[in-house]
């Protein structure tokens, strides 16, 4: 494919001279490592070889497909410039070279609509905006009493084909604290889809629909007092975004790890900016410190009682 291109810059160019430099930024900037630096979404990074993942266990899974459609997506658009290029020099068969634009065109919207199903865009200063925004609103509550998970009972139904899993869950949360709790900070990782999120503490119900909310209580959780949370979430992923291995769910196996994917309670060290500079940047002061491992080790009951039901398809 990258042959095509090049060839058709030097079909373009009366200056072999030229056509060579061109043909070398071409090469640099869309299909060298260089190109993962500007162009975010990998759908125009189609010059670039696979870079799927591959194991003996899996083989090449869903990604070899995703890339054939990349492919696809790529040689549409070369046929596009070549078709054009043609018409505009050649006056001969231009009902024939007009279905060939066209047709083209349809296998290029077809292809990439189908490559970016469930695209998540990572842009880099996104990213960054974001973890700063969490410090700056929430880093208050790294000193707000926040409740204790004791009970999980779910239910979770993997559907291994389709990448996907649905958790039924049902916590019950207990003030440990010597003080009353009138206000949580609660997160659900932002790639999953919140069916139900709903809390419940004697006669007040707050339904949650963001992957990080503040509930304010009115009915504060007293000492040694129990709450419940309901919730009912799914998860999918896709190709073009790649799989995370701590949370992933493939054709023949899953791991999950439910103390990071299953809905916390408070402030999340692990989301700060660790780089001094950027800290500097943007006000934030200094980072969370880490515990040595000399340092005395606080004893904390955090055991839970799990009750958990397992379920695939019956295949």
């Amino acid at each position: 494919m990258l042959s095509l291109y090049l060839l058709f810059i030097n079909v373009l160019s009366k200056n072999k001279s030229a056509a060579l430099g061109i043909s070398i930024l071409f090469f640099l900037l869309l299909a060298s490592p260089i190109a993962g630096g500007f162009i975010d979404n990998s759908l125009f990074r189609f010059l670039s070889g696979y870079k799927g993942t591959y194991s003996d266990f899996l083989s090449y899974g869903i990604y070899l497909k995703s890339f054939m459609w990349r492919l696809a997506f790529g040689f549409a658009l070369i046929g596009i410039l070549f078709l054009f290029y043609s018409l505009m020099k050649l006056k001969s068969s231009r009902i024939i070279k007009g279905i060939g634009i066209v047709l083209c065109l349809v296998i290029a919207m077809i292809s990439s609509s189908i490559y970016l199903k469930g695209y998540i865009s990572k842009e880099k200063e996104a990213l960054i905006t974001e973890r700063v925004s969490y410090e700056k609103k929430y880093r208050k509550y790294q000193s707000t009493p926040q409740p204790t998970i004791k009970v999980v009972t779910s239910k979770i139904d993997l559907y291994p084909s389709e990448r996907a899993y649905r958790i039924h869950g049902n916590y019950i949360i207990k003030n440990t604290h010597a003080q009353s709790i009138d206000s949580i900070l609660i997160s659900v990782p932002e790639d999953f889809e919140i069916k139900s999120l709903t809390y419940h503490y004697k006669n007040e119900t707050l339904s949650i629909d963001k992957p990080i909310s503040e509930l304010y209580l009115i009915q504060s959780i007293q000492p040694q007092d129990s709450a419940r949370l309901r919730f009912e979430l799914t998860y999918k992923w896709y190709a073009v975004n790649g799989h995370n291995s701590f949370n992933a769910i493939v054709q023949n196996g899953s791991f999950m790890r439910i103390s990071r994917y299953f809905p916390q309670f408070g402030y999340d060290e692990k989301k700060e900016i660790q780089d001094v500079n950027l800290r500097a940047k943007y006000g934030l002061g200094k980072a969370t410190g880490i515990k040595s491992l000399e340092a005395p080790r606080v004893k904390i009951d955090d055991f839970i009682n799990l009750d958990m039901k397992i379920s695939t398809p019956q295949n």
